[in-house]
């Protein structure tokens, strides 16, 4: 996987879950195939909360990493959860929706609009 990664100057990894009770996402970042720092977040209980939540903090982490790069030209944010990717591109009434409309306002907020050839600065969304 890191082989596929590496086409990508920047590439996030990112994940939400649960363990014995409790619920976290974590976010990895790496530039030039090199792991460059992470980020892991303690939710709560999951009484409280679920993995698909989380799954979408992730999404929040890697939009927080990214920013904190400088000169991004090309970057693969790699998501396991359809679900979360799904909920992303629609903003109706969902559980999470809060996290949802987080992530949108993290990606539209502070994004350096630059004039760029069309090969370059793709998002690309896996599942």
């Amino acid at each position: 996987m890191a082989a596929v990664a590496n086409r990508s100057e920047v590439s996030v990894f990112l994940d939400g879950s649960g363990h014995e009770g409790s619920i976290g996402a974590a976010a990895v970042l790496y530039r030039g195939g090199e792991e460059k720092w992470s980020i892991r977040k303690f939710m709560g209980s999951e009484e409280r909360h679920t993995v698909f939540k989380a799954e979408l903090l992730g999404l929040s982490l890697a939009v927080e990493m990214v920013k904190g790069e400088r000169q991004v030209w090309s970057l693969t944010i790699w998501v396991d959860s359809q679900a979360a990717m799904h909920t992303i591109g629609h903003r109706r009434a969902i559980l999470g929706k809060y996290l949802v409309e987080a992530f949108h306002e993290q990606v539209c907020s502070g994004v350096e609009q630059t004039p760029r050839h069309r090969d370059q600065g793709e998002v690309d969304a896996r599942t």
